[in-house]
């Protein structure tokens, strides 16, 4: 997607990832059809936190993965979201489980 800092926290935006120093990788169905897989490329050479929320969509659940789409761990969610620590250069791969919002 190639998507620099932060996405636009428009009401109609499907997601909003906030911060800066990195790039949306992929955004895809994941492959096991359980939720969607996002993948964060962290560009400034610094460790530091994005966070990752919707206004159409809860996030219900998110976890960390390797690139082959294995959960590692789950990343707590709070009431604005997931906050994501991104290593120095790093690739972090995401699962997200999205619900739709009532209107």
């Amino acid at each position: 997607m190639g998507a620099r800092g932060s996405l636009p926290a428009s009401e109609a935006a499907f997601l909003s990832v906030g911060g800066d120093g990195f790039e949306i990788e992929t955004f895809k169905p994941a492959e096991d059809g359980r939720g969607y897989v996002l993948r964060l490329l962290e560009t400034s050479g610094r460790a530091h936190t994005v966070q990752i929320g919707s206004r159409l969509f809860e996030v219900e659940r998110v976890w960390e993965t390797n690139a082959v789409e294995d959960d590692r761990r789950e990343i707590p969610i709070g009431k604005d979201g997931a906050g994501i620590a991104l290593p120095a250069s790093g690739i972090v791969t995401l699962r997200m489980s999205l619900r739709l919002r009532a209107p």
